[in-house]
Formats: structure tokens, sequence, C-alpha cells
């Protein structure tokens, strides 16, 4: 069995009221299995709340039966640490990296993903519908959402990031730490052609390329 997830978390204050939040999709990423709003505390950072958001979902995943997991967040940092290119330097980060990983090792197969904070719209609503409650009081544990009737509409997992919007690896980048939403540019070039040898325009011919353009190649 296959589900796709998206989670986020946040804190208002860095450290501050914190919140996460997750949803998990069935592999047609349209019918949503479980919505999870928790709160992490009123002392938390942003990081420490993305982990929960992710920790949450590999519950969930893990309790629906899953076997296989495709995990989508905005968090560079947290998809860094948990694929391994990027140590992890906090305490509390590192208990709960090794708890994920603890469940991760259940899955058959499992993948996570950077995706910009604007394909992650349902899973923010969630860390926010979270962070509102730890404001109101509300516990550490999950939040049922008000405004959730059992009868709503299940909304569509976002579309994952396009290689435009796919993170260059940055396991010689550690330093950096978090830096947002990143841009990667491909330029494509095509090998020299007898055409292009001879100044000639090609258009859209897939003109064959010359010994020059396979050496480039």
């Amino acid at each position: 069995m296959k589900v796709v997830m998206y989670t986020d978390g946040g804190s208002r204050g860095n450290p501050g009221v914190a919140g996460s939040g997750t949803v998990v999709y069935a592999a047609d990423g349209v019918t949503v299995l479980r919505e999870i709003a928790y709160v992490v505390g009123k002392g938390s950072t942003n990081n420490v709340a993305e982990y929960h958001g992710l920790l949450r979902g590999l519950e969930a995943a893990r309790d629906l039966g899953a076997t296989e997991v495709e995990t989508y967040m905005d968090s560079k940092l947290v998809v860094e640490q948990i694929s391994g290119r990027w140590k992890i330097k906090h305490p509390d980060m590192q208990k709960l990296a090794l708890e994920a990983r603890r469940i991760i090792s259940g899955f058959q197969s499992f993948s996570i993903t950077w995706v910009p904070r604007a394909k992650n719209k349902v899973a923010d609503a969630l860390s926010n519908d979270a962070m509102d409650a730890c404001a109101a009081g509300h516990p550490v544990g999950i939040v049922q959402r008000a405004d959730a009737p059992a009868t709503e509409t299940p909304s569509p997992a976002p579309a994952p990031a396009s290689d435009s919007e796919t993170p260059i690896p940055a396991s010689n980048l550690s330093w950096l730490g978090e830096r947002g939403p990143v841009t990667r540019l491909i330029l494509l070039r095509h090998g020299a052609t007898a055409m292009s040898e001879a100044h000639q325009y090609a258009g859209r011919t897939d003109a064959e390329l010359s010994s020059a353009g396979r050496a480039q190649a």
C-alpha cells in the first residue's frame, strides 16, 4: 500500500508557540486518509516543529499499513538531514531524526522531497491550526480541526516540484543552514552539427551531431 504525505511545521517566535501539520493521501494523491494538526508546545523552534510534522505523518502511514511512503515538505533542513546529506547537531532534532528513521526502516520504500511552500498549503494550514490551538492553551498533542467536517471534499495533493524547483544536492553546503526556497537553473546547449559549423540555422531540424559535437556531448 502506497501513501503520499505532505508535512509542515512552524513556530511563532522561534522558539515560541509551535505546531505541525500533516496530510496523508492515498496513492492517487487525491483521497485524504488523515489530516493531523499537532501542538508541539510553547517553546519550540520551527525545525523541531517540522520534525514533529514528519513524525506524525510517518506514524499515521505506519498505522494505516503503508509499505511505500512518498513524502514532501518545504523544510530543506529536514529533507537534507533525513536524507543523510546534512549533519544533525541539535540534540532535540537528533532524537527526533532517530525516531523518524526507526519508523522509516519499517517501510519497504521511502522517499522525501523538498517542495516550495506554495505547494505545501494544506499541511501549512494544518500547522497554523495547531499553533492557534497552542496559543489558546491546547496541550501538546493532536488537535481536531473545527473547520473540517466529515463530509468535506478532500483536497488534492499539490503537484510535486518540477525540475526547476528541485534543490541542488548540498552535501558540502551544510554550513549554509536553512536557505529557504531554492531555484535550480538548467542551461542546455546543443552540440555542434555540420550545419552549425557552416554557420547555418537549423531551426527545429534534428541535425545529427558532428564529430566535434559528439565530443562535446
